[in-house]
């Protein structure tokens, strides 16, 4: 099994920060069923204080492959780029 961890900050030029999280996290985690590569996806929101990011991502699929097939889906490019990009400027990535 493949960990696959993304971390992110919010542009702070962004009003209202809470609402593209909870846009993040709806938009990723609706992808569960529908991208069979993922055997879980989950969006962590609430970063504790203290935090260098905002917003967690964690995902676990079979292997890399797995995660290649995810990561270039028609369904997870549309969520990138609809309330990722335009929202965040920073990203970390770690894979287990």
């Amino acid at each position: 099994m493949l960990n696959h961890i993304v971390m992110w900050k919010i542009k702070e030029d962004v009003v209202d920060k809470e609402k593209i999280k909870l846009d993040i996290a709806n938009g990723l985690e609706g992808l569960f069923g529908k991208i069979k590569e993922l055997k879980e996806i989950k969006v962590e929101r609430f970063a504790k204080k203290g935090s260098t990011h905002d917003i967690i991502l964690f995902v676990k699929v079979e292997n890399e492959e797995a995660l290649l097939n995810y990561a270039t889906n028609p369904l997870h490019i549309e969520v990138i780029e609809k309330y990722i990009k335009p929202f965040v400027y920073d990203r970390v990535c770690i894979d287990f």
